[in-house]
């Protein structure tokens, strides 16, 4: 678990700089560029996460020397195994994550919370139990990667065409229009008249 953190940690940094993004042009009802920003953060993620399945599943001989001082085989002959397995969740982890984001920053908490709870616990538990017991120990480290598909699986279909795993244009996200920035037309003079007009008495 620690180890994968080290992968983690950059793509949940990523996602809270993305968030607040999402949530500016989702109020500014800007679909373009709230797309805009989900791509470009799931492309960054999905990067990463590539890098670090590379290195799990090209070094883990390596990266379990580094806690095993004593040479202990039997912390290979476990460890280079789940490496190996448990690294093939970063890729499916990568929608995850910046799918939850763009719930989260359009205000579809309960989504995000209900995709988190798939991958990290209502999904991942009875299938480790499952392989476990079927196949024993080395296959209980599947579970990962197979609670990540179904969690982005998940996060597909309450996007809003359980058809297609397609990018979230959900809900009312899909009804956006590019607002108007001019700064002329009647609108933005009313805008600009209401706040010059008072608001309150006046302290002569």
């Amino acid at each position: 678990g620690r180890l994968q953190s080290f992968i983690f940690m950059p793509v949940f940094g990523l996602n809270q700089g993305v968030l607040p993004i999402l949530g500016f042009n989702y109020g500014a009802k800007n679909k373009k560029r709230l797309m805009e920003a989900y791509k470009k953060g799931f492309i960054f993620a999905f990067s990463i996460m590539a890098a670090g399945l590379i290195v799990f599943q090209l070094f883990p001989h390596e990266i379990l020397g580094a806690f095993n001082a004593q040479g202990n085989q039997d912390m290979f002959d476990i460890g280079v195994p789940a490496l190996r397995a448990v690294s093939w969740c970063f890729l499916p982890a990568s929608y995850g994550i910046m799918t939850s984001s763009v719930f989260q920053g359009t205000g579809h908490g309960f989504l995000s919370l209900w995709s988190s709870m798939i991958r990290q616990l209502i999904g991942i538990l009875p299938i480790a139990y499952i392989l476990g017991k079927l196949f024993g120990l080395n296959a209980v480290w599947w579970a990962f990667p197979l609670a990540e598909i179904l969690g982005a699986f998940a996060g597909a279909q309450e996007s809003g065409e359980p058809q297609k795993l397609r990018m979230p244009y959900f809900m009312d996200i899909t009804r956006m229009s590019q607002p108007d920035m001019s700064l002329s037309g009647p609108r933005t003079l009313r805008i600009m008249q209401k706040r010059k007009s008072p608001t309150g008495p006046t302290l002569r």
